[in-house]
């Protein structure tokens, strides 16, 4: 795991900045095999749906080439973050929602940028803690 990787590995505030640098950590290898993206951030990019088990929504973003191809913006594209292997006292800022089993909601906050992007303030993200 590269040096940038290793600081960032489950951040996930830093929007633009963490996928330009997740591509740039995307070279790392395990011995002679290439490892996937989520293998490196712990994040990956999903058409929107279902979220596996184990796995939460983190934002969501409008690619008009992807998940369907929408011509008018939807957001169609899900950033998920597997949270089931993090450890106790982990803190994750996540869409808002029902907090999983064995974590506990911190805060709440607006962000017009993520997660539904509303344009009225009202809660969309939130960060939660691991206790168990």
């Amino acid at each position: 795991m590269t040096q940038i990787a290793a600081m960032l590995r489950g951040s996930l505030a830093l929007g633009p900045l963490w996928f330009a640098l997740c591509a740039q950590a995307s070279d790392v290898h395990a011995g002679s095999r290439a490892l996937r993206l989520a293998e490196v951030a712990d994040t990956e990019s999903v058409c929107a749906g279902e979220v596996p088990s184990g796995w939460i929504k983190v934002n969501d973003a409008w690619n008009p080439t992807s998940c369907g191809n929408p011509t008018r913006v939807t957001y169609n594209v899900w950033t998920i973050a597997q949270y089931a292997e993090k450890p106790i006292e982990s803190v994750m800022v996540v869409c808002y929602g029902p907090a999983p089993s064995g974590w506990v909601i911190v805060g709440t906050a607006w962000n017009p940028t993520a997660c539904g992007h509303p344009t009225t303030n009202q809660k969309n993200v939130m960060t939660i803690k691991r206790l168990s």
